[in-house]
């Protein structure tokens, strides 16, 4: 994780966060069973907050303050969760677009669905 997210410069990443969540969700994929045991529902809450950690300082800091960076990691967390315990029916790269437009649009995303 920490290394796909030091491949791009922050600048790229605030504009465009899919570049990342592309290269990420495919791991997720790859290694959906760890992954679910970790996040999941009764998982390893401490890799939890160092993912979460590690999400800010390689992409957030010094972009928003801690409160907003805090919600839109763990709304990405979420969404991995979700897509994990719903079998992934999405592609990778429809969860890495669908990522983006939570993180850049909101709850605006919701106005017009696909």
């Amino acid at each position: 994780v920490e290394s796909v997210l030091t491949h791009h410069p922050v600048p790229e990443l605030v504009a465009r966060p899919s570049l990342a969540l592309s290269e990420l969700f495919p791991l997720v994929q790859e290694n959906a069973e760890i992954v679910s045991i970790l996040i999941g529902e009764n998982g390893d809450l401490n890799f939890v907050n160092r993912l979460k950690r590690i999400v800010s300082e390689k992409c957030l800091k010094g972009w928003l303050d801690l409160k907003c960076s805090a919600f839109i990691v763990s709304g990405c967390v979420g969404t991995v969760q979700y897509w994990i315990e719903s079998g992934m029916k999405e592609s990778t790269e429809q969860m890495a677009i669908l990522t983006e437009d939570f993180i850049l649009k909101g709850i605006r995303v919701l106005e017009n669905p696909a």
